[in-house]
């Protein structure tokens, strides 16, 4: 049976076999990993598994075969891929946050009517990181004759397990003889080296990725390990077998030169893909130009907005002194309405008639002035000449009284004319007429100069009307102007705002909903919005600085945990042993002569694997398996030391020194036959339980993993052996690199996280 990983597929495949041979029919997988309880069908021996990658195609093989049939559960010989996975530990605990959790794996085989399960029970719990592992055989077929999970889908405990087996199976007690059942089962007539040799062939199979990376030479040293020396009729196979390689590697060919028809179509498809990259980059700073531009046109509005409000201003202020410069109009027309010429201007038809009649009277006054005048003088010239004119004088006297008279009734001059009459002189009387007269003419030019200034006053009106009229206009004009400007204004906040709402839905690096929630509801006043975008960036600049302080403390944290593992791993790399961590009590040992226990023993040829597990379990729980051996043999506690050290008091019958040989530990100084001595003052026996009646040796050690310190009985943690041999020794040290490089992977991955969540 073979195995193949192809691409992201998983193939389990077998190869044609005779009817009489072993195939595998189902498998099955319980509580691991993340499957609860699945089972795959194989068709022919073949069972083709296919999904995306992380999907459990590999950890399905790799639970399944060849671990059931090889029984070793390392990191190393679990894992399919390049890299380490990490132990069975961490196979089974995925995908549960219980503390502990029971698990089976278990493969069908069938040939003809016999059945032959093969399966492990796996035990796991966090508080010891430990998996204890029970393989079990039988010829029960699992959902049919043996059931695995309880009535209450629990699975089944080991003494359930042993029960539900029966006598058709049984659990084994090593790994060893669970390899030993299968491959006599199996593959009867193999031998343990040549079963050893197809489950090494099994795994190279399994991680050499055939389909991707076939290397004939590999494949052929690879197959040629595992199988048995060949006849010459099996020569003859394999040639015919290499035929078909040669006619493989010609199809091969074929589908090189397909592969090359293939890149150049990728090379096409690149280049498609920097053409349409091109675009995108056009569109990119397409957009950009367009950013540019709405932040441009932002600008200039905001430009506009503030000559608007400037304006405004000016609109406003301009307004306010219209508005006093029409309070001030009305006011002096108020006065003007008020004044004496405005009230004299209502009378202005009557004082125009006085005019006219008191202009009548002035000129028929001056012209019968004129003609008193000419008769006073002629009168005066004759009264030498002719006395007998008197009478004739005094009857022109008295016409020219009553034409007087006449006329003074005209002009409202009766008392004046009568008084000047009475008078005695003519000269008295002609002055008294003569000083009416004049004053009549200085009435007339007041009256004259009245309509004078009435006539400039309604001129003054008019004009002053004019300019209200023409001042009211402007006003009309500038509030026209005014109302313009306020709804343009408002316009421009509208655009603004909805250019900050777009500009707001458009952010890409930061939550929209953060930066509109943190705009003031009046998003059209550009200094909140951006006191409001300088807050938000300013609380943005701290959580940046505080994300960057704990991403590079974290980064710091993981670049130190990697170089602590870089150092573990080159210590464990370099093929030296590695001391095991001390209790934290104990004092420390640089400088001292001697050397740990496990550091100068190796294990006796023929001891089982059992009994050193057990031996070690039994020596770590008593606390020896690291006591200190002085070059003397003796146990040095001075000046207050606090250890743990191992003398020499021999001891009867069995003892370490019958299990384990000595190695010697380079400059310790420790003899061997020291060793040896202290070896064979510890007994060792198949359990430890209390002292015998009759008493016995100090210090007693089990294979079983119990010990007893003279009254104390106890047992250690079985477990594989981590220390005790070479062998051991090595496989602690293979397993260690890998659980390092498991951690180093997980240390890379975190600190690739850590770089990109710091890009971003």
């Amino acid at each position: 049976m073979t195995t193949t990983i192809a691409g992201g597929d998983t193939v389990l495949t077998a190869l044609p076999v005779p009817p009489h041979r072993w195939r595998p029919t189902r498998a099955g997988l319980i509580s691991l990993w993340r499957y609860w309880d699945e089972t795959f069908t194989f068709h022919e021996g073949r069972l083709l598994l296919r999904g995306p990658n992380g999907s459990g195609k590999s950890m399905a093989l790799e639970l399944l075969l060849p671990f059931l049939l090889d029984a070793d559960a390392s990191p190393g010989r679990l894992t399919s891929a390049a890299k380490g996975r990490g132990s069975l530990y961490d196979r089974l605990m995925t995908g549960t946050d219980e503390a502990s959790r029971t698990g089976f794996a278990w493969v069908e085989f069938r040939s003809g009517d016999e059945v032959f399960t093969v399966g492990a029970r796996m035990r796991a719990s966090q508080s010891t990181r430990k998996v204890d592992l029970d393989f079990f055989t039988t010829s029960l077929a699992v959902g049919h004759d043996l059931q695995l999970l309880d009535p209450t889908r629990t699975p089944l405990s080991r003494r359930a397990l042993v029960e539900a087996l029966g006598d058709s199976g049984r659990v084994h007690g090593s790994a060893d003889e669970h390899r030993a059942v299968v491959r006599e089962v199996l593959f009867p007539g193999f031998s343990a080296d040549r079963y050893e040799s197809v489950i090494s062939a099994l795994l190279a199979l399994r991680k050499e990725k055939l389909s991707q990376h076939l290397d004939l030479p590999k494949l052929s040293a690879t197959l040629s390990e595992s199988l048995p020396p060949l006849d010459e009729h099996d020569l003859a196979v394999v040639a015919e077998g290499f035929e078909r390689l040669d006619r493989r590697k010609a199809e091969l060919d074929a589908l090189g030169a397909e592969v090359s028809e293939v890149r150049l179509l990728a090379a096409r498809q690149r280049e498609y893909a920097r053409a349409v990259v091109v675009g995108v980059a056009a569109d990119v700073r397409s957009a950009e130009t367009r950013r540019d531009d709405v932040t441009r046109a932002e600008r200039q509005a905001r430009a506009a907005l503030d000559e608007v409000e400037a304006a405004s201003a000016a609109a406003a202020s301009e307004r306010g002194a219209l508005a006093d410069r029409v309070a001030a109009i009305g006011v002096e027309v108020d006065a003007i309405k008020d004044s004496d010429a405005y009230r004299e201007g209502v009378a202005l038809a009557d004082l125009r008639a006085q005019a006219r009649r008191l202009r009548a009277v002035a000129e028929r006054m001056a012209v019968a002035a004129a003609d008193l005048a000419a008769s006073r003088d002629e009168a005066a010239a004759e009264v030498d000449d002719a006395a007998h004119q008197r009478d004739a004088a005094a009857a022109n006297l008295a016409l020219a009284e009553s034409e007087l008279r006449a006329v003074a009734a005209d002009v409202a001059a009766e008392d004046v004319v009568g008084e000047a009459a009475a008078m005695e002189g003519p000269d008295d009387a002609e002055r008294l007429v003569s000083a009416w007269v004049e004053a009549r003419r200085a009435r007339v030019r007041e009256v004259r100069a009245a309509l004078a200034a009435h006539a400039s006053a309604v001129d003054a009106r008019g004009f002053l009307e004019r300019q209200v009229a023409d001042d009211e206009a402007a006003v009309s004009a500038h509030l026209t102007a005014v109302d313009a400007l306020r709804a343009a204004e408002g316009a421009e906040v509208d655009a603004y705002a909805a250019a900050v709402h777009e500009w707001t839905g458009g952010c890409v690096a930061i939550d929209p909903a953060r930066v509109l929630g943190a705009l003031p509801e009046a998003t059209g006043e550009p200094a909140a919005v951006a006191a409001a975008l300088g807050r938000v960036a300013a609380d943005l600049g701290a959580e940046d600085a505080v994300a960057r302080r704990d991403l590079g403390a974290e980064r710091e944290a993981a670049t130190a945990e990697g170089a602590a593992l870089a150092d573990e791993r080159a210590r464990w790399a370099e093929g030296g042993l590695v001391d095991p961590d001390g209790p934290p009590w104990r004092t420390p040992r640089e400088g001292r002569a001697g050397a740990p226990l496990w550091r100068l023993v190796d294990v006796a040829p023929g001891v089982e694997a059992s009994d050193v597990d057990g031996l070690e379990a039994a020596l770590t729980g008593a606390g020896l398996l690291d006591a200190w051996v002085q070059p003397d043999g003796a146990v040095d506690l001075a000046d207050g030391r606090v250890d743990v050290g191992l003398g020499v008091r021999r001891a009867a019958g069995v003892t370490l020194a019958d299990r384990l040989v000595v190695v010697g530990a380079g400059d310790s100084g420790v003899a061997d036959a020291v060793v040896e001595a202290v070896l064979a003052s510890v007994a060792v026996v198949a359990t430890a339980g209390a002292a015998p009646a009759g008493g016995g040796p100090d210090v007693v050690v089990a294979t079983d993993g119990s010990f007893r310190l003279g009254a104390a009985a106890g047992r250690g943690p079985r477990r594989p052996a981590l220390l005790l041999g070479a062998v051991a020794r090595e496989r602690h040290r293979l397993a260690r690199l890998a659980e390092i490089d498991a951690a180093l992977a997980a240390v890379a991955a975190r600190l690739a996280d850590l770089d990109r969540h710091q890009a971003d």
